[in-house]
């Protein structure tokens, strides 16, 4: 619990800290607003995008930005990574596969993890 109130004092201090120099959300040139990565296997924040990190409509729906800005609802650099995710019909439910070391399983890996999260610029 003493963590968790660490980081989001941290958080705070730190969108206090960046409110002015934030960059545009995505589809919008004139509004701005921060945001941080939260990993949810790891526990971890960071201000850093780790790449890879999907956006969300106003559904709750993921999607990705191409290239050229457009949104995707695939990631389109999904192939290049070293896990991705597959769906089972026996089970159900998605897993995971390294393509590396050919590994699969059913937990999520640390680095499929990340989400995007609004910086609150409130103390």
């Amino acid at each position: 619990m003493l963590k968790l109130l660490q980081l989001l004092l941290v958080l705070c201090v730190c969108a206090a800290l960046i409110r002015d120099s934030v960059g545009a959300t995505p589809g919008s040139s004139d509004v701005k607003q921060a945001e941080y990565f939260w990993n949810e296997v790891t526990g971890e924040s960071q201000w850093e995008d780790p790449g890879g990190v999907p956006y969300h409509d106003e559904n709750g729906q993921p999607y990705w930005l191409t290239p050229d800005g457009k949104q995707s609802p695939a990631d389109p650099e999904a192939t290049s990574y070293t896990w991705i995710e597959g769906w089972s019909e026996e089970w159900a439910r998605p897993y995971f596969f390294n393509q590396e070391t050919r590994e699969s399983k059913w937990d999520r890996p640390a680095d499929m993890a990340w989400h995007r999260a609004p910086a609150k610029d409130e103390l």
